[in-house]
């Protein structure tokens, strides 16, 4: 039902000239619906799925606007975390969050502002992975190294995630020749 949902509301955006004037209206009557209130809050992979149709339409000032306000918003009232594998790091809808704001900023600002907001958030291990990628790409192995070092000592009490930064630290050592540290 929830997918069917997500389906139809694509191709009912998808009809839409960009400029048609029942565009915005229509946005309006959807997005209303996203919060707690709305008949997707009550979902939060309906919700996901539904911010994540506004994200190519976020080329439009105004949707973008919305969109950019209501990730905010949404993002800062959430309760910081106490407890778990990652105190300090973000939450599973925090990790939601940013992943759609990622995917907004890489889609209408480009690769430049992408990277700097992979840079910015490496509390989540999805962006520290694509901040280490894009240090490789680069070729500026030292910080690639440092950002998998960072990783381990974040992630020290979860020995899956500090494998994870303990073989891409080893896959950078590799391709550079250097000798293995620890």
């Amino acid at each position: 039902m929830a997918q069917r949902s997500v389906e139809a509301l694509e191709k009912i955006f998808s009809k839409f000239s960009k400029d048609d004037p029942d565009f915005i209206r229509a946005f309006d009557l959807v997005f209303a619906q996203i919060p707690e209130k709305g008949i997707f809050g009550t979902s939060m992979d309906l919700k996901m799925d539904v911010l994540d149709i506004f994200v190519p339409l976020c080329e439009i000032k105004y949707v973008r606007n919305k969109l950019d306000e209501f990730l905010k918003t949404w993002s800062e009232s959430l309760p910081k975390p106490t407890a778990g594998r990652n105190p300090s790091g973000p939450s599973y809808i925090e990790k939601e969050i940013q992943d759609v704001q990622y995917d907004i900023i890489a889609m209408h600002d480009g690769e430049k502002p992408a990277r700097k907001f992979a840079e910015n958030h490496v509390e989540n291990e999805k962006f520290r992975i694509l901040a280490i990628e894009y240090a490789v790409s680069d070729k500026n192995y030292a910080r690639a190294i440092d950002l998998c070092l960072g990783g381990e000592r974040l992630e020290a009490s979860s020995p899956g995630y500090v494998s994870v930064w303990k073989m891409m630290r080893y896959d950078i050592y590799e391709k550079t020749g250097d000798n293995l540290k620890n």
